[in-house]
């Protein structure tokens, strides 16, 4: 998995496996001196791709959907340069497509729990 973040401080683009593409915004409040409690949210993009066949006759979907991002996490500063992080992500997207003549409504929605270490060069 290729994995980037967005961190409003080095606003880096987030992608996540292969499609799945989101641009997000941390807030959070300090716990004691070493721990933060965030909740996290933005826009998510993912390619929808597939292949459908019915009676003989194919059709296949390569179509963009726009979706959005939501979650939280905890970090914790393990010393003057490292912190670790726990959170969890929910991707919802939403996408209209056109299968065989008929519109079809494609909903999707992902959870995902990560863990993290960063290195801090302050």
């Amino acid at each position: 998995m290729v994995c980037f973040g967005f961190d409003p401080r080095r606003r880096l683009w987030k992608r996540l496996g292969r499609t799945e593409v989101a641009r997000q915004r941390r807030v959070g409040f300090p716990v004691g001196t070493k721990v933060l409690i965030y909740g996290t949210g933005g826009v998510a993009w993912t390619n929808l791709e597939g292949k459908l066949t019915v009676s003989g006759e194919s059709a296949s979907i390569d179509k963009t959907a726009t979706g959005y991002v939501a979650g939280g996490g905890v970090e914790l500063r393990l010393n003057r340069f490292l912190s670790s992080r726990v959170e969890a992500l929910h991707y919802g997207f939403d996408a209209n497509v056109d299968i065989l003549g008929a519109p079809i409504n494609v909903n999707t929605e992902v959870t995902t729990i990560r863990a993290g270490l960063s290195y801090n060069f302050n």
